[in-house]
């Protein structure tokens, strides 16, 4: 396959991957939420569609450069720290299975199905160890996104964190799931 075709082949692959990878989420979450019962759902609107609950920035900036924080922590919309460990859990979860199906299924190098897998495990991966930094927008700030201000730092901390994303300034091997990929030995 030629590198054009391969970069296009990406970029195609990529928007319903990322789609899947935050939607998933917010599915898990909520379904496990009814599972414990109502007083750990989140206060928000119940009646929303799960696209409705993605962050639209997050999603955005995660096709486009591949990175992102996940969205959990969005205006209107306050997680728990039990809504934090079900999202990571997700993401283990998923990069679980999805490393199961390379290993069983060993797809051939530079075919879509391989392309799709390492697309997959770099999202799980990037949005898993982001979410750890307790800055708005990335979902460790979930104990203090209740304030204000807080609303306010989001909103300026988003526009600095899209700017070094789209600049490569953050996107080194560590963060955008490449070491992972080669830990795994799938690169």
């Amino acid at each position: 396959m030629s590198p054009e075709n391969s970069n296009l082949l990406m970029y195609l692959i990529t928007i319903p991957v990322s789609l899947a990878i935050l939607i998933g989420r917010e599915w898990f979450i909520i379904s496990v939420q009814g599972i414990f019962g109502k007083n750990l759902a989140v206060k928000t609107n119940q009646h929303e569609s799960l696209l409705e609950k993605v962050d639209i920035w997050a999603l955005g900036l995660l096709i486009y450069a591949g990175v992102s924080w996940s969205g959990l922590t969005k205006k209107g919309k306050i997680p728990t720290a039990f809504q934090f460990a079900l999202s990571q859990i997700w993401f283990i979860i998923v990069a679980l299975v999805i490393f199961i199906y390379y290993k069983l299924k060993n797809p051939e190098p530079d075919s879509v199905v391989l392309i799709v897998i390492e697309d997959i495990l770099r999202k799980c991966w990037s949005l898993h160890i982001l979410a750890y930094i307790p800055l708005p927008p990335f979902d460790a700030s979930f104990f203090y996104s209740n304030f204000k201000s807080a609303q306010i730092l989001s909103f300026v901390f988003k526009i600095s964190i899209t700017v070094m994303f789209l600049t490569n300034m953050w996107n080194n091997n560590f963060i955008n799931g490449i070491e992972f990929l080669n830990w795994l030995n799938i690169r």
